[in-house]
């Protein structure tokens, strides 16, 4: 494991994945699975980080939130509405969302489509949301106003994408 350390350290990624995934292979460590995470992150193979950090943030110790942070960040952009809650409710005729950021990754902006069947008639939006800061929430409005007689049914809203 030490060897393919350094060998990421020294910028000889592929001799590094060698080494740390020979290392894991005889005795699984954090550490190396870690540094996996990082390397194949950088090599541009997304689903491996994801499935190397996954890995790491399962266990117990001190790279385990970290790995949490990262496995989040690439996750969140796959699955925006798994990391972003987004309810729904009625504010005085108008349809609003309350978004809850309960992750520790601050979110630069992100799309909250909203859908409802409104008298009948399927109708969906999206609407751009400013930054969201970590382990808070925000409202935000469809920009839909109905009338008391109005007939509303169906109502969604959730996250379709974010940047982070």
């Amino acid at each position: 494991m030490g060897r393919g350390l350094t060998y990421s350290k020294l910028g000889s990624r592929e001799k590094a994945k060698t080494d740390l995934e020979r290392s894991n292979q005889l005795l699984p460590t954090s550490v190396a699975t870690n540094e996996l995470g990082t390397l194949s992150l950088q090599g541009g193979d997304r689903d491996s980080a994801k499935r190397y950090f996954a890995a790491v943030a399962r266990s117990e110790g001190p790279l385990s939130e970290s790995a949490s942070d990262n496995y989040v960040r690439l996750d969140i952009a796959d699955n925006p509405s798994n990391y972003l809650q987004a309810v729904p409710a009625d504010s005085n005729g108008t349809l609003v969302a309350t978004i809850t950021n309960a992750t520790r990754i601050p979110i630069q902006s992100a799309v909250v489509q909203f859908t409802a069947v409104i008298n009948g008639q399927h109708a969906a939006r999206n609407r751009n949301l400013g930054p969201l800061q970590a382990n808070s929430r925000i409202g935000i409005s469809s920009g839909w106003r109905f009338k008391s007689e109005d007939v509303i049914e169906s109502v969604t809203a959730r996250v379709i994408s974010i940047q982070l």
